[in-house]
């Protein structure tokens, strides 16, 4: 009828379940959800914070934010930010211990290592040339969270490779 008019503009409702990696969540992704939260009210948003590798199907999530190349051809993926890889140690681990000079001496290292890394037990490092080097590393602990592993590394327990907000 002519009084009457049909509203196309749709307002997101429902709910988004969403994983993320638990410090990036915490430190980048908060003020971006909590953002959301206030422009779309009628979305409830569910988080799930796990540094482990998700299955979206068959956990149900809608959205996955993870670090690192996708190993899947089924899903579709977005950049949506970047973040540096660090080789980090304290102060002290570096004075007992020596400070390396070269990316082949981090094999002599107390080196910490992450369980969702694709190369728990490697190191990649790219040169100024471009040439990747590639170094077998160990070391006395392991962990499965990045954040306890650059804790671990400020109290002088080794070397960790570390994204940049975890070591931050």
């Amino acid at each position: 009828t002519m009084g009457s008019q049909i509203d196309f503009r749709t307002q997101p409702r429902g709910t988004l379940k969403l994983t993320c990696p638990i410090t990036y969540g915490e430190r980048v992704l908060a003020p971006v959800i909590a953002a959301f939260a206030a422009r779309y009210p009628d979305v409830r948003v569910d988080i799930d914070q796990s540094d482990r590798v998700v299955d979206l199907v068959d956990e149900g999530f809608d959205l996955a934010v993870r670090i690192g190349a996708i190993r899947s051809q089924l899903l579709v993926a977005r950049r949506i930010g970047t973040t540096s890889i660090v080789c980090c140690a304290s102060p002290a681990y570096l004075a007992r211990h020596g400070t390396p000079n070269a990316p082949e001496d981090l094999a002599r290292h107390a080196c910490l290592t992450y369980e969702f890394s694709p190369t728990r037990n490697q190191w990649r490092f790219l040169g100024p040339d471009g040439n990747e080097r590639v170094v077998r590393i160990g070391g006395p602990m392991h962990a499965n969270n990045g954040r306890m592993l650059a804790a671990l590394a400020a109290e002088g327990a080794g070397i960790v490779n570390e994204t940049d907000f975890n070591a931050a």
